[in-house]
């Protein structure tokens, strides 16, 4: 009995595992579909400047990064499961806000939101991942898990630029806010381990920055 448990503990490609990396492909491929479609609904269809495009884009990546601190803080202080599936819900709905952000600044909102969950999302996945991945496998764990931004990097852009088609941007805005929900649903079916919080753990603004990885970085 006892080496049987020792079995089961070290098995790396558990039903929690695989859920946990189909759900984060699922919502990767719904942000990839984006990259290459939306600087094309920008200017086509909202009719804005070139110069606009940039901004449209990189506020997302700087919303997701400025994020990350406290996300990481916050699924240490509150836990991993509910952080997760509550900015992944976000993350789906803020699909919609495509549709009606006609204008410059509602385009810049909603990119920006869905950054902030996005970088949440991310964040809590990855540290959900870490307590399901056993000790002894966990290179090769998060190595496997990091796969599905690379598969959903080759698949998502060229999926959502078929789903485009010749203008089919409310499909597009559908179809990932379907995918994503679809990616978060699965969430429901993994078992994520039960998370302590440490007593000593509080908030602290030194805390939000390992300072050993500086140099590193």
């Amino acid at each position: 009995m006892k080496s049987l448990m020792t079995k089961q503990s070290d098995k790396l490609w558990t039903k929690d595992f695989i859920l946990l990396s189909l759900s984060i492909l699922l919502l990767s491929i719904a942000f990839y579909f984006l990259m290459p479609t939306l600087p094309i609904y920008v200017i086509d269809v909202l009719e804005m400047e070139n110069s606009k495009v940039g901004l449209v884009i990189a506020i997302y990546t700087l919303a997701a990064l400025l994020i990350r601190p406290f996300a990481g803080m916050a699924v240490d202080m509150k836990g991993r499961k509910w952080i997760l599936i509550i900015s992944a819900i976000l993350f789906s709905v803020l699909f919609i806000g495509y549709k009606w952000a006609l204008l410059f600044v509602p385009l810049l909102f909603v990119r920006f939101l869905q950054g902030l969950q996005w970088g949440v999302s991310t964040s809590a996945y990855f540290t959900a991942a870490v307590d399901i991945i056993p000790m002894k496998k966990r290179g090769r764990g998060i190595g496997y898990f990091g796969l599905a931004f690379n598969i959903a990097m080759a698949v998502g852009p060229a999926a959502g630029i078929f789903i485009m088609g010749d203008g089919r941007f409310n499909l597009l805005f559908i179809s990932g806010l379907v995918l994503s929900l679809i990616g978060t649903s699965i969430l429901f079916l993994v078992k994520f381990p039960r998370y302590e919080r440490p007593a000593n753990l509080k908030f602290s603004w030194n805390g939000l920055f390992a300072k050993r990885t500086m140099p590193v970085t």
